[in-house]
């Protein structure tokens, strides 16, 4: 096991205070598992579930602008950024409880979230095990798991785009689901600062404009991540794994249409100039 110290600049701690908003970085234990989050801001409180391979700095441009309207918690999932990485429990049932014991810790009764990626999963599970502890949730990006997850194949299809780049269609190859199952092996590729490589090629790829993601997103964002495995050694950046075996409760795959209308979170408008 090893012992890396975290370069002062790039702290969840120093990050967090860098951000306009009063933010500040902290953690709790909940349910078994440590989780980290940023707070700050004052109002209603809104949580920020983010996605794989980020941790919370994903939102750190928008979090400033919410927290004028918002008490902004952006949370790190299990298995990311600077919350626990046990071995098992990354079925989004077991994540939502986790989340839900985390409002409970800070004392509130109801929260609006906003989900990305897996986080988006984690809310959609989140609303529909703990519907009166939900005002409004937010999906970007991707549904929630349903039956037909399992029978993801392992070479592309014939109408698959096997780039990834989002241009050619909504019909990428999802190859990093079952990179992700493999035991061991991708935090042995990914370790010793290689995993700027991957989040290079996923944003170039993926995102709709990369130009908006400037150098000091991605400088930060492959650092937390890295120094957060260098920290306690090769098991500490826990993959999704479990995607296919959510824990699909019947009230989940029952009522998704109907939570997506019900459950809307509008942004605040932007005012002013710019």
């Amino acid at each position: 096991m090893t012992s890396t110290s975290v370069p002062e600049m790039l702290s969840d701690a120093s990050l967090a205070a860098s951000l306009p908003g009063g933010f500040t970085s902290r953690l709790a234990e909940v349910g078994g598992v440590r989780l980290h989050y940023v707070d700050g801001g004052a109002g209603a409180p809104l949580l920020l579930l983010g996605g794989w391979p980020q941790t919370w700095w994903q939102w750190h441009k928008v979090m400033p602008a919410l927290a004028q309207r918002y008490r902004v918690i952006a949370v790190d999932l299990r298995g990311m950024g600077g919350s626990g990485k046990p071995a098992a429990g990354y079925d989004k049932k077991t994540m939502a409880a986790d989340i839900r014991a985390l409002v409970t810790h800070l004392g509130l009764a109801s929260v609006s979230i906003a989900g990305h990626d897996i986080g988006a999963m984690v809310a959609y599970a989140y609303a529909a095990n703990y519907p009166g502890a939900t005002e409004k949730i937010a999906l970007l990006d991707v549904p929630h798991p349903d039956e037909g997850w399992p029978r993801f194949g392992l070479l592309p299809e014939a109408d698959q785009h096997v780039d990834s780049v989002i241009e050619a269609g909504d019909r990428s190859f999802l190859w990093w689901f079952a990179f992700n199952q493999v035991q061991e092996l991708p935090e042995l590729l990914l370790g010793d600062g290689r995993i700027r490589l991957l989040i290079d090629w996923l944003f170039t790829r993926q995102a709709r404009n990369p130009a908006a993601i400037d150098e000091h997103s991605l400088d930060h964002e492959p650092e937390l991540v890295q120094i957060a495995a260098e920290c306690v050694g090769p098991h500490r950046i826990r993959r999704p794994r479990q995607l296919p075996r959510s824990a699909l409760d019947p009230i989940e795959v029952a009522h998704h249409s109907a939570m997506r209308e019900e459950h809307r979170l509008v942004p605040p408008r932007q005012t002013g100039n710019g």
